[in-house]
């Protein structure tokens, strides 16, 4: 017999018999599948000429983006459209103090809670000034758009709720919630409007549903009863008949029903910023610097990630991954079923503002702690392993 063929007669053999000895590895290493992410720069803009020279503020506010523009504001006084392609600035308002909380977009128009107190409706091609409200106090909360009815809710630092006509800017009604504590850390919700009620949290530690029509109080529920900090920060996420809110910076996460404000569970959990929805689960950045996965319906934990570098800010989530930033670190891509870090882009001196991900074309967008709109790609690509089998 030809001494060629029995020697690889042999080497299959015992190949063979080595991989079919092990039938778990030989499993894992012709299924198993890895995501590996690659994170690519598209561009970087500052929103401000010397922004590393000029005195750092908080700039968190989640990026607009429409077809063709980004919608970026500062708290160093500016609101800026940008060129989606190529970061290039294409109009800039001036606004003093600032723009904090945010804005948000419909059509044409784009509304703006500025910190002078002022709510805003600006032209997007060209930021004209279509109508201007004036609050009285600073608006720290973003301006909700219903817009099946054409009305506006946005809260001020002074616990006022206010609805307004989205056309002309002309108040429909004012909701105030006194307070009388001391200790309080610029409570001031954004509300969320679902089912014909607006639910919004205050800074003595309450949260209500008032109706969206007439802004009288439907139910309420006094959530935090802390002797200090009794804030009510987040805005409130619907998912129906739940409504799943934060107390405070060391209170709990609730989910309430939504008809009654009865409380369903909750989980020892503070937080500034709202909860993120991803199908039955959802995401919690707290405020001792971690970071949770739990069951939307029973608030069960799921996982957690400890030791942030700072308090993250709220999540946005793609197919594969939750992304936050840390306030004194980098944006992270964490596995949604793991809780492990997947990689990390590292942006300069923190980041505040909630990413924004385009799912149509796998692109992110925030501002950094030096208010710099970053452009990012994201792009999982899956590799197997012992490819070389």
């Amino acid at each position: 017999m030809d001494t060629k063929l029995i020697l690889k007669s042999f080497l299959f053999s015992f190949l063979f018999l080595a991989l079919s000895g092990c039938s778990q590895f030989s499993l894992k290493s012709t299924s198993a599948v890895q995501s590996q992410l690659k994170i690519q720069t598209q561009w970087i803009r500052p929103t401000v000429p010397g922004a590393f020279q000029i005195h750092r503020k908080m700039n968190r506010m989640s990026p607009l983006v429409s077809e063709d523009l980004i919608f970026q504001g500062n708290n160093l006084g500016s609101f800026l459209a940008l060129d989606r392609q190529s970061g290039r600035i294409k109009w800039r308002k001036n606004f003093k103090g600032g723009i904090e909380a945010g804005a948000s977009l419909f059509k044409n128009q784009v509304f703006v809670a500025a910190n002078d107190g002022t709510i805003s409706a600006l032209n997007t091609k060209n930021g004209d000034q279509i109508w201007s409200f004036s609050s009285s106090s600073e608006n720290v909360s973003i301006p909700v758009l219903d817009t099946s009815t054409g009305l506006l809710y946005f809260q001020n630092s002074q616990n006022l709720v206010f609805c307004l006509e989205a056309d002309t800017g002309r108040q429909v009604w004012v909701y105030s919630k006194p307070d009388n504590t001391l200790m309080t850390i610029r409570g001031s919700s954004t509300p969320t409007v679902a089912g014909g009620l607006v639910f919004v949290g205050f800074s003595e530690g309450s949260f209500v549903a008032l109706n969206a029509k007439t802004g009288q109080v439907a139910w309420e529920q006094a959530l935090n009863r802390n002797k200090k900090f009794k804030d009510v920060d987040a805005q409130a996420v619907v998912v129906s008949p739940t409504v799943i809110v934060v107390s405070g910076y060391d209170d709990r996460v609730y989910a309430l029903t939504q008809k009654q404000g009865q409380i369903l569970w909750s989980y020892n959990a503070g937080s500034y910023s709202a909860v993120t929805l991803d199908k039955e689960f959802i995401y919690v950045s707290t405020t001792d610097s971690k970071f949770l996965k739990l069951n939307a319906e029973t608030g069960e934990l799921v996982w957690k990630l400890d030791d942030l570098k700072g308090l993250a800010t709220q999540a946005a989530v793609t197919p594969d991954h939750v992304v936050f930033g840390e306030s004194q670190g980098s944006v992270l891509f964490v596995d949604k079923k793991t809780g492990q870090v997947a990689d990390r882009f590292q942006p300069g001196r923190g980041v505040f503002s909630m990413p924004k991900f385009i799912p149509q074309t796998s692109e992110i967008y925030f501002i950094s702690g030096e208010a710099y709109v970053y452009s990012l790609l994201y792009k999982p690509q899956p590799s197997s392993r012992f490819s070389w089998l």
